[in-house]
């Protein structure tokens, strides 16, 4: 994932002293310090866009609506779509075996001004790669202006795909 306005062009520096948390080429890794207390992840609840209409925007969709998300899906094709998506789980290691997985849906639209500007995430998931330059300067517009900050990522992507959005963003 890359925030719009702060897609790194190179590696973190950290001053003397500070460490980027992750061992020296060769050295174990770090173990956590038994005297460091449990942290709880908690996330808050996020509007998420789905942009594209495959196999993966549905199961994205099912699991961001599970972990308590609001999903809307933007598609050239809205009327195509239920408004209920999911899939069937066929391994019985996954979901504590649940059969399956569905998620009503936020919306549905091909209009990315009714989705994007309320987006905490937008996540191309159903197009194919040499489509995301396009469909990255299309919701561009829309993106939120009130300071939050939107995540912007891909499923299908390519190695550079922070460079693709930062030019097209």
């Amino acid at each position: 994932l890359c925030e719009k306005d702060s897609i790194p062009s190179q590696p973190p520096k950290f001053p003397k002293g500070v460490s980027s948390r992750r061992p020296a080429r060769g050295q174990p890794p770090r173990k956590p310090s038994p005297m460091a207390p449990k942290r709880q992840k908690t996330m808050k609840k996020m509007h998420i866009t789905l942009i594209g209409g495959g196999n993966s925007t549905a199961i994205f969709a099912a699991l961001a609506g599970e972990a308590g998300h609001d999903v809307s899906v933007l598609t050239r094709r809205p009327t195509d779509w239920a408004s209920s998506v999911g899939f069937t789980n066929e391994d019985e290691g996954y979901l504590n075996g649940a059969p399956e997985l569905f998620t009503k849906l936020h919306s549905i639209t091909s209009d990315p001004k009714e989705c994007i500007p309320t987006s905490d995430m937008v996540f191309i998931a159903g197009l194919p790669i040499h489509h995301n330059p396009t469909v990255l300067a299309q919701i561009a517009p829309f993106l939120r202006t009130d300071g939050a900050t939107t995540y912007i990522g891909s499923i299908c992507s390519y190695g550079g795909f922070n460079w693709v959005a930062r030019n097209a963003l």
